[in-house]
């Protein structure tokens, strides 16, 4: 009787129709159970949402229905859709947990080497994902059971339905998904950072909405025209250019939590990076990334672009690390800089290979190829890197290379910092704070006291070099990630009075901020001080400061920053010279930089042209 049921058309037909209407559905419920760990509190949150799921319902319905119609397997549409799902909703849940980032568009293209960086982890399936993977299992099992007869037993004709379907599914792409007002007008909530944008909005419409938000439309009155009429409104004067070796260096995870918290330590850890100072031009920059994103400081740097104009769904250097970027590498090549990037970790992540080839580097190389590999704790230390970085320096010397510029990108204090394996150990001498509070302090100093080592290593080798050498040093983020304490973290600075008074926003400038240095061996700056800085403006204070190689773009760049050196849309944070913060844009600062970001990154790039003429 059963088999009977299971070969009626009718019943197979009514049955087919049922399960693709409750296939994103399940998706759906799957997906944020998985982020909110609990099947009743899934749907609580999930029903009173549903305008907002619609958005995800409707564009997965239209895809499943593809699928069904060209396959007459319903069944399929569920593994699609229902593994698409679970996997993803599993991503974002373990991202969010050990980077503190929310799952975007741009993790698909390096999905495949997100492995090197799980096996760091003890990553293990919560019982939420495992009991979301039966329940997709027995529905796929359930709905193979029914196939989709043939409509009026022509084929074709159900061809044309899945055709119909994907037409429709394009053009609710084009005119719902990819519309910003849509989202709105479903009671979206946008104003929020990513991970509560995915917890407040359903899996599904959030992922969508990131989607949605990588399309950039052209400024107003966008065009080659415009473009040089901003840069020659620069009226900065242009110094004299010299060519000395340049070599920038990324420190991760490198901050100071004596000069922003003001808390003390058995050692210093700043002492090197002080007595530098005094002759350098130094400060602070607001980073726009906590934790991870180390890539995406990198673009924000080496090509001059500040992305928080733009959505955090991008991984730049992943999405457009394939294209001719618009670093000012390119421009030190025009000037016969030997160009070189390192990086003392794997090749594999962020397609930094080909990327770095694309801002004009002449080669690279990673940790498989490093001949100093000392670690301190879990990865190459910053002391070893700087010593292959002296030693790639003095092998381009020895080439007769006239002009060397080097770029390098440290490891050292990434986070899962071990307690293990770390010598010179620095203690927090302030009481008052719990046992993590002050374990944690005390691992993190240091490691920071050995990237003061490293930093005090650079300037003593340098300091005998006869040729002028530029050395910029800057943080990309803060992390407060330490195996073995799960208690530790951002959080844990609220146990600092003076931070637990801070505005949001203020705490936000203090779990942001990394020191920035640039000094040179033949001349002393006498510790100019910038407060605050953007990353983006970097190279443009560097090469306004020392006459490095540089065109009408960095001049641009360097004005702006008289007036506005910080402007952070993510957080909704701009500062002036003096350190002063707004709230809101001030009216008298040009909103000419989105023009000059957008035509550098997305449009005909004419600045980059111009820039590349001059110098």
């Amino acid at each position: 009787m059963v088999k009977n049921i299971l070969k009626n058309k009718k019943v197979n037909y009514v049955m087919t129709l049922l399960l693709l209407i409750l296939c994103p559905a399940l998706c759906i419920y799957l997906s944020n159970y998985i982020l909110r760990q609990g099947l009743v509190v899934a749907l609580r949150y999930v029903l009173p949402k549903w305008k907002i799921a619609s958005i995800g319902y409707v564009i997965m319905l239209l895809v499943s229905a593809v699928i069904t119609f060209a396959t007459r397997k319903v069944a399929l549409a569920y593994l699609v859709a229902g593994g698409i799902s679970v996997f993803g909703a599993a991503a974002h849940f373990f991202k969010t947990n050990f980077r503190g980032e929310a799952l975007f568009p741009s993790d698909i293209v390096f999905a495949s080497a997100a492995g090197d960086m799980v096996s760091q982890f003890n990553i293990s399936l919560t019982p939420a994902m495992i009991m979301s993977l039966i329940i997709l299992a027995a529905a796929i099992i359930f709905s193979a059971l029914f196939t989709l007869p043939k409509i009026k037993n022509r084929y074709y004709i159900n061809m044309i339905a899945a055709a119909v379907f994907a037409v429709s599914a394009v053009f609710y792409w084009n005119n719902y998904v990819l519309n910003t007002q849509h989202y709105k007008n479903m009671g979206f909530y946008e104003n929020m950072n990513p991970i509560d944008i995915y917890y407040s909005n359903t899996f599904h419409t959030a992922f969508l909405f990131y989607v949605n938000s990588t399309v950039v439309p052209a400024p107003d009155n966008y065009g080659q025209e415009r473009v040089v009429q901003v840069l020659s409104e620069a009226e900065m004067p242009s110094k004299e250019q010299t060519t000395p070796d340049v070599i920038l260096i990324l420190l991760e995870s490198y901050f100071d939590p004596n000069s922003l918290f003001g808390l003390e330590f058995t050692d210093s850890i700043n002492e090197n990076y002080n007595a530098v100072a005094q002759r350098a031009v130094y400060g602070n920059m607001l980073s726009f990334k906590y934790g991870g994103g180390t890539a995406d400081v990198e673009f924000n740097i080496l090509n001059q672009i500040n992305t928080t104009y733009y959505t955090e769904a991008l991984s730049y250097m992943n999405v457009y690390g394939n294209d001719k970027l618009p670093s000012f590498v390119h421009g030190l090549k025009a000037a016969d800089y030997s160009t070189y990037a390192m990086h003392a970790y794997t090749s594999q992540l962020y397609n930094r290979v080909n990327a770095y080839n694309n801002m004009g580097f002449d080669g690279s190389k990673f940790m498989d190829t490093y001949s100093n590999t000392a670690t301190y704790g879990n990865y190459i230390s910053d002391i070893s890197h700087v010593e292959e970085m002296i030693e790639k320096y003095e092998e381009y010397v020895a080439t007769g290379a006239d002009n060397i510029f080097l770029y390098g990108v440290s490891m050292q204090n990434h986070m899962n910092m071990s307690q293990e394996n770390i010598t010179d150990r620095v203690y927090l001498t302030d009481t008052g704070y719990s046992r993590s509070f002050t374990d944690g302090m005390g691992i993190l100093a240091s490691y920071m006291r050995q990237t003061d080592m490293a930093i005090k290593r650079l300037y003593d080798y340098f300091e005998q070099v006869d040729r002028e050498v530029v050395i910029i040093l800057y943080g990309d983020h803060q992390s407060y990630n330490i195996e073995g304490l799960p208690d530790f973290s951002t959080e844990s600075l609220n146990e600092i009075s003076s931070y637990n008074s801070m505005t949001d926003k203020e705490k936000y400038i203090a779990s942001h901020t990394t020191p920035f240095i640039i000094w040179s061996n033949h001349r002393d700056m006498g510790g100019e001080y910038w407060p605050l800085v953007s990353p983006y403006n970097l190279w443009a204070l560097a090469s306004q400061s020392y006459g490095l190689p540089s065109g009408e773009y960095e001049r641009y760049l360097y004005k702006q920053m008289q007036t506005m050196p910080v402007d952070n849309e993510y957080a909704g944070i701009w500062c002036d010279r003096d350190g002063k913060i707004y709230d809101e844009k001030p009216a008298h600062i040009s909103d000419s930089i989105k023009m000059m970001n957008y035509d550098r990154l997305f449009g005909k790039q004419y600045s980059v042209l111009l820039n590349e003429s001059e110098v």
